[in-house]
């Protein structure tokens, strides 16, 4: 069952003047106490915005400093010991711990502006880079990946990291839940992951499907609300993130799934706009 933490709003729309009680001239009636519990509720809320906003800088510098120096320290492996580099996935681990840094760069709200800013790219390269990664976690989950992506793909404007971020943790989540799929023969996990990539009508179609439990039908509207998780450790946060990621790059995030055994399934589509499309966001 999804868990929802929600905020208490009672005390704030306590404060707001009721639209539906009017004085006998039918103007809206205001208790002159009102505007100044408004005014206090604004300042506290200005207020932890801010701590907010200082805790969430302290936290990523501090997460930062110390994937620099991993980082730095393959640097330096790689200097002292050039046959690394042929070393199956050596680039790939630095290329992941380098986006590491950007997107903790990226969330700061003292970031630099330039790790916002977005590039055209082949998706078709930044995809084989993401399958090479994940695949040998989800062998670790004894969970199989398979692939169906096009050969030919129209370029996208966007910001790589943000896009890899998204479709990296649908197929994490992807891979939750297919290991959770069991064999009916002999109970051996058996869980699957299909990516398959297209394009239609201008717009990149990324479908992420597992074999895993599925997502009840009367939740699916809720799954991509902050702090909405099916998961016992989970945030909650995931999917909200990646939602927020396909809207502000002028895309889309849907989910169809069934509960039905034995064909339980979850597929998620990301669609992005096409550098050719209308739709593209230039933000």
């Amino acid at each position: 069952m999804l868990k929802q933490y929600e905020i208490d709003t009672h005390k704030y729309n306590s404060t707001m003047p009721n639209s539906h009680e009017t004085s006998a001239q039918g103007t809206s009636r205001f208790d002159p106490v009102q505007p100044r519990q408004l005014c206090s509720d604004c300042d506290f809320a200005a207020r932890t915005n801010q701590r907010y906003q200082f805790l969430l800088s302290s936290y990523t510098h501090e997460i930062r400093n110390p994937l620099t120096l991993v980082y730095s320290s393959l640097q330096l492996i790689e200097k002292n010991c050039p046959s690394v580099k042929d070393t199956a996935l050596w680039a790939q681990v630095r290329q992941d711990v380098q986006d590491c840094i950007l997107l903790l760069r990226d969330l700061s709200p003292a970031g630099s502006k330039e790790y916002r800013q977005r590039t055209t790219i082949q998706p078709g390269a930044l995809l084989q880079k993401i399958v090479l990664s994940f695949r040998a976690y989800a062998a670790q989950q004894h969970v199989t990946l398979r692939t169906d992506i096009a050969e030919e793909l129209s370029p996208l404007l966007c910001n790589e990291i943000k896009i890899k971020e998204a479709i990296l943790n649908l197929l994490l989540n992807a891979c939750d839940a297919a290991s959770e799929h069991r064999c009916q023969l002999d109970e051996k996990p058996c869980g699957e992951i299909l990516l398959t990539v297209s394009e239609a009508d201008d717009m990149l179609q990324i479908h992420v499907r597992d074999n895993g439990p599925g997502i009840p039908a009367d939740l699916q509207d809720a799954i991509f609300e902050p702090f909405v998780t099916r998961k016992a450790t989970g945030t909650g946060l995931g999917l909200s993130v990646i939602h927020e990621i396909a809207v502000q790059h002028g895309g889309s995030l849907s989910v169809k799934s069934s509960t039905n055994a034995p064909d339980t399934f979850t597929d998620f589509c990301l669609c992005l706009p096409a550098v050719s499309s209308p739709n593209t966001c230039r933000r």
